[in-house]
């Protein structure tokens, strides 16, 4: 299973002490998981040990390796010796990939790598080829901007080195990734102690691949062994780093003769995760990591078990942060959302007692206080942290600096910020106006009647109710849009006044009065309805039946009125102690159908999916909002289904679907974890149909395709 990936490998406490044991200056600070932290899909080919093209005529071999896989740039490392830079077919390979594809050149910045590219600078330049001597240098690729920063092995010994690059780091804040081109494996426990987002490594000599615990890899499964083909990932407190190499001997020394350089196809995505290749092996990164979806004939049946509901868990969070005293919040969701709103809390310093294998966290709040009056927090792509946090630094009293992923910073804010700007908080603007990154200075908690508009986003509105209490004197919101309510508004009141505070709306305004304060309690997080309408499309789509464990009819949770959506497509609802069951039509045959999803647009790419295959055509309306979440969804759906053969348009805020014959394709997920998991749903029915980056599944539901692939298993 993909998820297993991500598993494999938990090596920290060796690394630690081997760091340790080299260098007592360096200290390994705790690692943050940033599985968000790039949005970009930007492929690219790492050539390692380019030296040893001097030794055979493999270089052209090379080169067809890395036109079939069509990078947009590629990286080279590995030592310049004299006998490199006077062979010709070294300067052939060099002649010949540089007229292809943008070329950087990464190497150390020793004394040794400087003379050599004094002698072959013109040469390179002549070549358009980029030398990143060593330094970190933030680079271009098709609008992206990646931090690379290249090592010499050369440069490991000297205590200088680590200054240099501490200071390199540093100055490049503003680059989206930091990718280290390293040059030794045995090496790696340097670079870990610098807050690398990846690092590739090449150059396997002899007994480096036996160093403890470091080589772990798809090709290096027992530790200590040589295997014939040596590196893999590489996983340091859950980010996974790429070892590679290529042929290799079971033997202390590797001969370079006839082993030519190390083709990497990197996709730097936003799992973080690579997987290497050679001239023997080319399997690129989507393939290792794309999800075919199994085909299965008749019936799906079966019970399962959804994490709990983001929506719920990131309020919970929120509301507990600003009760006074501790709540006990069940049945969390852990996902990358949730991972963010809980590790900003701990930046703003909150006392948070996690226990994830028992779903569960302990808030300790100060009734609308912040502990730090200075704090950088970064929400990754969680819209809910994004939008609620955000508000609540604006009503307190120190100054803040809100980082997000590359996703998030084109989603909007702008709407809310100005509320916030007109209670009297100050905003800075990082990068584009209107847009996180931003440098907040908080009002001290003032409070008056403002109004928004909440087209784009009700989490806008449901931000601003749910920070009201820390002003001294309440809060009227004025509604000046159309759209007043909504499903997610719903669950913010109602969740207010299980903390004890009542919020009145009275068909135009939400008011929330003076003195009102949130109490800390117990509380239980629902399951995600969301997550289960997928499951529930699969016993529609496939006329089996599905339990889902803990949903019930009372839930507060919009997406509950998908459920009769598919009571519309034929299937029949049963009400369980286990949870609801729903059987779907005979041999998952039904009708389109016309409807309105505005409420529960969240649904909107299941229904989709549904409706490709349903007997008549299909409507969905008033979802244009949709077009300003993860990616544009409605785009996103018609992409995809016209890709797979089904005729499928965008009308103003309608999607028309017309069924017809799917073919199989690859199935594009815009690191979008709702298309994600909607679009699985295809390949039930249909042969060929890959997810690829199914694992940005993880913003809400990391085990979704382990839950989808074992039911499709236990149905055989």
């Amino acid at each position: 299973m993909i998820k297993k990936i991500f598993k494999r490998f938990n090596i920290k406490d060796t690394i630690d002490k081997v760091v340790q044991a080299f260098n007592q200056e360096l200290r390994v600070q705790h690692y943050e998981v940033r599985s968000n932290k790039v949005n970009t899909n930007i492929r690219l080919a790492l050539v390692t040990d380019l030296h040893s093209c001097y030794y055979g005529e493999n270089q052209m071999e090379l080169l067809e390796a890395i036109t079939s896989q069509d990078p947009d740039a590629i990286l080279l490392g590995g030592d310049i010796f004299d006998s490199v830079i006077s062979s010709q077919n070294t300067w052939i390979f060099l002649e010949a990939v540089s007229d292809k594809y943008p070329c950087f050149y990464v190497s150390g910045n020793n004394e040794h790598a400087i003379k050599s590219f004094s002698r072959i600078k013109q040469k390179l330049e002549k070549l358009n080829i980029t030398i990143l001597e060593g330094e970190s240098r933030v680079i271009e690729i098709n609008g992206e901007a990646i931090n690379v920063c290249g090592v010499d092995d050369y440069d490991i010994g000297k205590k200088i080195f680590y200054k240099q690059l501490r200071n390199s780091i540093k100055d490049c804040n503003t680059s989206q990734y930091t990718l280290l081109l390293a040059h030794r494996p045995e090496k790696i426990i340097r670079y870990l102690a610098y807050d690398f987002d990846l690092i590739l490594s090449g150059h396997a000599h002899g007994g480096q691949w036996r160093i403890p615990g470091v080589v772990n890899g798809l090709y290096a499964p027992n530790q200590g062994v040589f295997p014939k083909y040596a590196g893999g990932l590489y996983d340091y407190d859950g980010k996974v780093h790429i070892v590679s190499r290529g042929l290799a001997r079971e033997s202390t020394f590797i001969p370079r003769l006839n082993n030519p350089p190390e083709l990497v196809i990197v996709n730097i995505k936003t799992t973080l995760l690579g997987e290497y290749m050679n001239k023997e092996i080319f399997e690129t990164i989507d393939n290792k990591l794309a999800y075919k979806v199994p085909v299965h004939k008749g019936p799906i049946n079966g019970i399962v078990t959804v994490p709990g509901s983001k929506s719920i868990t990131n309020r919970a969070l929120l509301i507990a942060a600003l009760a006074e005293g501790k709540s006990t919040l069940e049945g969390v969701l852990f996902s990358d959302d949730s991972r963010h709103f809980l590790s900003s809390l701990q930046l703003l310093g909150f006392d948070i007692e996690i226990d994830e294998a028992n779903k569960k966290v302990s808030v300790f709040g100060l009734g609308g206080k912040i502990p730090k009056e200075e704090a950088t927090i970064n929400v990754g792509s969680a819209g809910t942290a994004a939008r609620f946090l955000t508000a609540m630094l604006a009503l307190s009293n120190g100054i803040y600096v809100i980082e997000c992923s590359q996703q998030m910073k084109n989603r909007p804010m702008k709407p809310l910020i100005d509320v916030l700007i007109d209670l009297g908080a100050s905003f800075e603007y990082l990068e584009k106006d209107g847009f996180l990154p931003v440098r907040v200075t908080g009002n001290k908690g003032r409070g008056k009647n403002v109004s928004i508009d909440i087209t784009k986003s009700t989490q806008f509105l449901s931000a601003l109710l749910m920070v009201a209490p820390m002003t001294g004197n309440g809060m009227c919101i004025q509604i000046t849009s159309d759209k007043k309510e909504g499903a997610y508004i719903r669950i913010t009141t109602n969740m207010m006044q299980q903390f004890g505070i009542h919020a009145i709306y009275d068909g135009n305004n939400y008011i929330v009065s003076k003195g009102e304060k949130y109490r800390a309690k117990d509380y239980s997080i629902e399951p995600d309805v969301s997550a289960a309408c997928y499951l529930y499309g699969l016993a529609t789509l496939s006329g089996g039946t599905i339990t889902v464990k803990g949903v019930y009819k009372e839930l507060m949770q919009g997406d509950m009125k998908f459920l009769g959506v598919l009571e519309k497509l034929g299937s029949t609802l049963e009400s369980t102690p286990e949870g609801i069951r729903l059987t779907g039509p005979k041999e998952g045959v039904y009708n389109g159908i016309d409807v309105d999803l505005n409420d529960f647009s969240d649904q909107t790419m299941t229904l989709s999916v549904l409706a490709a295959f349903a007997k008549s055509p299909t409507v969905i309306r008033n979802v244009a909002h949709i077009r300003l979440q993860e990616c544009d969804r409605m785009q996103a759906i018609v992409n995809e289904l016209t890709r797979v053969g089904i005729s499928c348009k965008a009308d103003g805020s309608h999607i028309h679907i017309t069924p017809g014959q799917i073919k199989g394709a690859q199935i594009e997920t815009y690191d979008d974890h709702r298309m994600s998991m909607a679009f699985s749903l295809l390949g039930i029915k249909a042969e060929g149909i890959v997810i690829l980056d199914p694992m940005c599944c993880r913003k809400t539901f990391e085990d979704y395709f382990e839950v989808f692939d074992n039911l499709i298993k236990s149905n055989k």
